[in-house]
């Protein structure tokens, strides 16, 4: 259903292979990394993020006291594997919350390398190839991020200098060149990697650290592919987040302010294959088409939009919507659009269709299915018929 192709302004995309209906799901995927945000530590799974409810745990790690479970079983689970909530991440979550002068964004990028360091080490000693499909995502380090890695690593060198994470590549075991990211997994396909076992992490324990630049390019390919994973709507429309999730093939899905897509998850599903993402086409995409998702909630103004995706993805968006506000959007020199500018009556029809019309939830409606009559939103989980949306548009059209 899906091909990689490159763009020569956006880069990585995935497009059709087919005609996809709208409400297909066009992929879906489980993480590659999963992991809890310091400040939610207490309120959701180390292990699958769902959140601790009266239901549902705690099962607090009374080693580090920095994470908590929803279960006996996904506290077994997430011991059981290095990458997850091994000896060294708990040593080194307590030297994090230990640690001062951190800000809360370092505590979370120190988080996130534990976990990603944890895979190098699993690379060098098992083999595990997913350490090397994390270093082929977009992303090089800048000055910002070698500084930062420079902060969190003084913190956690005592932990990584012991750490199964700790190892470093040489030219017979470079861990990108196990992957080749020119074909796109199946949909809904995972990779079956070698079981972490004590011997496994022993081993690894005995190469050195990484280097400066090499962590500070994993902060920055986590910038630019994690997914930031929301808890449910507080007070004024409100959404902490949770937590974060490394996704590979959902990493290759460009932004676009009228997207083609929408990704939907249910983290707090006893369903199986709750930490699993989809991407579900808003209409029917023909034969060629890219999949895009919005980084942003569809509403934001030109400048809001443009400001979330330079200061945090380093882009411009030169999308058609973009293409069509007045004396702000500048082609690259040598450079055309892909597609006209959209008219400002088109934008409004998709935003009345295509955004959840629930006061303050700014998420987007998707097809419950091909051939449905009802939408989907992938933030609030409400509903809303063609009926509905029709009676709207009259409603719309009458003022």
């Amino acid at each position: 259903m899906l091909q990689l192709k490159h763009h020569q302004r956006r880069g990585r995309g995935l497009y059709t292979t087919r005609k996809v209906l709208a409400g297909e799901t066009v992929f879906q995927e489980d993480p590659m990394l999963l992991l809890v945000a310091q400040s939610m530590a207490q309120q959701a799974c180390a292990n699958c993020l769902k959140l601790i409810t009266p239901q549902r745990g705690p099962f607090p790690c009374s080693a580090c006291q920095q994470s908590c479970f929803c279960s006996s079983a996904c506290q077994a689970s997430a011991n059981a594997h290095p990458e997850v909530h091994g000896e060294q991440i708990c040593r080194g979550y307590a030297a994090l919350a230990s640690a001062a002068g951190l800000t809360a964004e370092e505590l979370d990028q120190g988080r996130f390398l534990l976990h990603a360091l944890q895979l190098r080490g699993l690379h060098l000693a098992a083999a595990d190839p997913r350490y090397g499909k994390l270093l082929q995502l977009e992303g090089q380090p800048t000055a910002a991020d070698l500084a930062a890695a420079a902060h969190i690593g003084a913190v956690l060198q005592p932990t990584l200098a012991s750490s199964s994470a700790a190892g470093c590549s040489t030219p017979d075991s470079d861990p990108a060149s196990n992957t080749d990211r020119a074909q796109l997994s199946p949909a809904g396909s995972t990779d079956t990697y070698t079981p972490a076992t004590p011997a496994t992490a022993a081993a690894a324990a005995a190469v050195s650290p990484p280097s400066l630049e090499e962590v500070a390019t994993l902060l920055r390919k986590e910038q630019l592919n994690s997914y930031g994973i929301l808890g449910p709507n507080e007070a004024r429309g409100e959404r902490r987040l949770r937590g974060s999730a490394v996704y590979i093939d959902a990493s290759m899905v460009n932004h676009e302010c009228t997207p083609t897509a929408a990704r939907f998850d249910a983290f707090d599903s006893d369903a199986p294959g709750s930490t699993r993402v989809s991407f579900r086409a808003l209409h029917d995409l023909p034969e060629g088409t890219e999949v895009t998702q919005s980084y942003c909630p569809l509403n934001w103004s030109y400048a809001d939009r443009q400001q979330q995706c330079n200061d945090v993805y380093g882009f411009s968006c030169s999308c058609s919507r973009c293409q069509a506000v007045p004396n702000t959007y500048n082609l690259p020199v040598n450079s055309a659009p892909d597609d006209p500018p959209y008219e400002d009556t088109y934008v409004h029809l998709y935003l009345l269709k295509y955004l959840c019309p629930v006061p303050e939830c700014y998420g987007t409606l998707a097809p419950t299915e091909p051939g449905s009559t009802a939408a989907e939103c992938n933030v609030c989980g409400g509903l809303r018929t063609d009926a509905q949306f029709l009676a709207d548009l009259d409603k719309d059209q009458a003022m």
